[in-house]
């Protein structure tokens, strides 16, 4: 009997036009925010940090936004620090994507600042941002950045601690 309604739901399935198989799947299962983050390096070696204006106890942070639609990783983050800083950035790749959180994933870049003049902050959402050496990070920093840069200067041993 199993075995008739398996059959008869997939002969059924075929028949619905792809893009109703894709509104349907939709409908049934979880929807999830992507959120991109990007930790930028200048020539030296110093990372790019934000102090955001909406953030109260851990306001320094990279560069970060919601990933919109029809957008890739790398053109979200491409975005945001244009945004956030007026600075253009090349060299774009992965890093990490993590998962497990309630209703986003988040996807962490990296990427390179080449040496240009030091546009000033466009974004209501943004005080202010600067090029920090590993070893002079903000106190503010958000823990969860903290630890993927000393992750980071851990595995590559290539930057001061």
């Amino acid at each position: 009997m199993i075995k008739y309604i398996k059959k008869g739901l997939t002969s059924f399935w075929r028949l619905v036009p792809g893009h109703m198989q894709w509104w349907c799947l939709w409908l049934g299962h979880s929807k999830y925010n992507v959120g991109v983050s990007g930790i930028v390096s200048d020539s030296n070696g110093k990372v790019l940090l934000i102090n955001h204006v909406f953030r109260s106890r851990f306001s320094w942070g990279f560069p970060s936004g919601w990933m919109k639609s029809g957008e890739t990783f790398e053109d979200t983050l491409i975005r945001e620090v244009k945004e956030e800083t007026g600075l253009t950035i090349e060299s774009v790749s992965l890093h990490s994507i993590q998962s497990g959180y309630k209703y986003r994933i988040q996807v962490i870049l990296t990427a390179n600042a080449p040496l240009q003049d030091s546009p000033h902050t466009k974004s209501i959402e943004v005080y202010t941002y600067s090029f920090f050496a590993i070893n002079e990070l903000p106190d503010s920093l958000l823990p969860e950045h903290r630890t993927i840069l000393n992750t980071l200067q851990s595995r590559d041993g290539s930057r001061d601690a």
